[in-house]
């Protein structure tokens, strides 16, 4: 079941409330993960974050492989692709790099 906070209304002008659609928002991952054994820190963006971690631990993505396992240091969410991007260009920047020190 989707949960209700996930959802808001879209009203079509000439829709009368009856008929009111319910559209599921799209949410997008702005991610962290640092690799256990290694001094190595990958920054992304995910629709399915839950999916994205089990693609790394599992070693799928090539850019990440030689570095498995991982754990998540950072997640934010976001409404929309955009602003995500932004942010993970922040993290990926000297000042981002110095604002994910902390966490290590």
């Amino acid at each position: 079941m989707v949960e209700l906070a996930r959802l808001w209304r879209v009203a079509d002008c000439n829709e009368s409330p009856e008929t009111t659609k319910l559209k599921i928002m799209k949410e997008e991952w702005v991610y962290v993960i640092r690799s256990i054994k290694k001094n190595y820190t990958y920054t992304g963006i995910t629709n399915n974050l839950e999916r994205r971690l089990l693609e790394h631990n599992k070693g799928y993505n090539k850019s990440t492989r030689l570095y498995v396992p991982f754990r998540l240091l950072l997640k934010e969410d976001f409404p929309d692709k955009k602003s995500a991007r932004e942010r993970e260009k922040f993290l990926k920047s000297g000042q981002g790099r110095k604002f994910l020190s902390q966490f290590k």
